[in-house]
């Protein structure tokens, strides 16, 4: 997405981007930790005494699936 759009797109509704990647001018950008959720989880989860596991990956050509392994 390009700043121009966005410029032009802000101008006429509110939006948000989700992982830009891009800070852009008056446009709110969401990001999540993913690797870091998907670490607090599992460990809270061997806290509660499960052994077994399991992890989906989801795509790995996205950078959020990616970042969810790692944390996993």
């Amino acid at each position: 997405m390009t700043p121009e759009f966005c410029e032009i797109l802000s101008r006429r509704t509110s939006f948000v981007t989700i992982h830009g990647g891009e800070m852009m001018p008056g446009i709110h950008n969401l990001e999540v930790d993913d690797e870091g959720g998907a670490y607090k989880i599992v460990t809270h989860m061997i806290g509660l005494g499960h052994r077994r596991i399991a992890h989906f990956t989801g795509q790995l050509d996205q950078s959020g699936a990616q970042q969810r392994l790692a944390g996993y």
